[in-house]
């Protein structure tokens, strides 16, 4: 199957907003066998959250694979789907800058939120769980290689984090 990036014609869309997204419940059916997107496609893109309203959101967390990435526009920086929940008005996004495996990132995602209830914000959480991980791993393994626990950052307002 086809992502829905292409024209009718097959051609890649024109637009990077248009070009990343998250599949959702539904992806599987409908308009999305036939390479074409649409509202009810079960597809999620950029361009769709960039219709959204995140306006008072605090943190959006985006744990699937890659979903940090995107892809470089002159004068706009990276276009992808951090950036879109951004300019939709969230305050800060949490997203993965390479793949990563769906056991040792379900356990640092429940490490991240139970940090994220004990620190003030956000970065200060993601910052912890990380440090924890590389003790862990070096407890474990004798090593902490960043692939195991950098795949995860942080953009946004207010996400310094100092020593």
């Amino acid at each position: 199957k086809r992502l829905p990036f292409f024209t009718e014609k097959g051609d890649l869309l024109e637009t990077p907003w248009k070009r990343c997204g998250l599949c959702l419940s539904g992806c599987n059916a409908g308009n999305a066998e036939n390479g074409i997107a649409d509202d009810k496609d079960g597809f999620l893109t950029g361009e769709e959250v960039l219709d959204l309203d995140f306006e008072g959101t605090a943190l959006v967390v985006l744990s699937a694979c890659g979903t940090g990435r995107g892809q470089i526009q002159c004068g706009d920086g990276v276009a992808g789907l951090r950036q879109a929940f951004l300019l939709s008005g969230a305050s800060s996004v949490v997203a993965s800058l390479w793949g990563v495996a769906d056991d040792s990132t379900a356990v640092f995602m429940a490490n991240f939120y139970e940090t994220l209830n004990r620190e003030t914000t956000p970065a200060e959480a993601l910052a912890r769980t990380q440090r924890e991980s590389i003790a862990n791993l070096r407890e474990k393994k004798g090593q902490a290689h960043p692939a195991a626990w950098a795949a995860f950052g942080i953009t946004g307002r207010n996400v310094a984090v100092y020593p």
